[in-house]
């Protein structure tokens, strides 16, 4: 735990936000860091869909990994890394 200094008016503006949603300052700022932090994912997803040919290389490279099976993941690396194999 630790103390921050916030005017007067930003923190009763964030305690009325805090008791909307029923939560404790700690958890609404929380809350609002995981927004903030999903508005930005989702901000890049839409300026990646704005260029077709990139969202297009990301598609087949998630693709990629979503489909390779964790054996095959394994042999690759026991090839790539022979000085770890026992």
């Amino acid at each position: 735990m630790t103390t921050i200094r916030v005017e007067a008016e930003v923190r009763d503006r964030l305690a009325a936000r805090a008791e909307e949603h029923g939560r404790s300052l700690g958890a609404e700022l929380r809350a609002m860091l995981d927004e903030m932090m999903w508005q930005g994912i989702e901000a890049g997803y839409r300026r990646l869909a704005a260029h077709p040919e990139e969202m297009a290389a990301y598609q087949a490279e998630t693709a990629e990994w979503t489909l390779a099976g964790l054996g095959d993941l394994a042999i690759t690396a026991a090839e790539e890394y022979p000085e770890y194999n026992s």
